[in-house]
């Protein structure tokens, strides 16, 4: 499932950027893209404030079982459903993206963001998918992607062993970490992450 947000003053005519955003643990595509959502109302305030370009943003949903079945589904469970978005945005979602809508297929057009258990998946994405997108942002993301030491017990399965390394051609133009000060959970594993990607040569902020 996914949810679209178009810019103001969208024209089918033109072709836009694509971001996509990742929600957190047990929420769905809707949560980022939603009237009440911060993220459209800083997007809305910054396109009129000409402090960002025309985009088309699509919420992306991590959960990748059989709706009906979601609410029986433990953590653990949720966990491992959410580990197969990292293959089913580049195989289905963005291919259908790609169709239905006119957005740019180039990687320094393309982003992914998220937030929480959302914001590991975009590091997990932006990473296996070097070569698609060109911008990743990544906010109190989980300990999940790299090993990170004991966080939470379903938490402790790294997806990858390590962060591929770029080259010249797929390096990410912006990588942005951040977490808050008082984070209960992900404050050290943020910060892992940032010193794994600074050892690498990786910019990142």
């Amino acid at each position: 499932l996914s949810a679209v947000l178009l810019p103001a003053g969208f024209d089918s005519a033109k072709t836009y950027p694509v971001m996509y955003v990742v929600h957190g643990f047990d929420a769905d595509h809707n949560a980022h893209l939603n009237t009440g959502s911060y993220l459209t109302l800083l997007y809305g305030n910054m396109l009129h404030d000409g402090l960002t370009v025309p985009m088309i943003l699509v919420g992306i949903d991590m959960y990748t079982d059989k709706l009906s079945e979601k609410e029986n589904k433990s953590y653990e469970e949720l966990r491992y459903i959410y580990d197969k978005v990292i293959d089913e945005i580049r195989v289905d979602l963005m291919p259908f993206i790609e169709s239905n809508y006119p957005v740019s297929t180039d990687r320094k057009d393309t982003a992914v963001a998220g937030v929480s258990e959302g914001g590991a998946k975009s590091l997990c994405i932006g990473f296996k998918w070097l070569d698609e997108f060109g911008w990743i942002g990544s906010f109190a993301p989980d300990g999940n992607v790299i090993p990170t030491g004991p966080v939470r017990s379903y938490w402790n399965d790294p997806y990858m062993d390590s962060f591929p390394q770029p080259n010249e051609n797929n390096t990410p133009y912006y990588l942005y970490l951040a977490v808050g000060t008082k984070d209960p959970w992900n404050i050290n594993c943020t910060f892992l992450y940032r010193d794994t990607l600074n050892d690498m040569g990786v910019k990142n902020q």
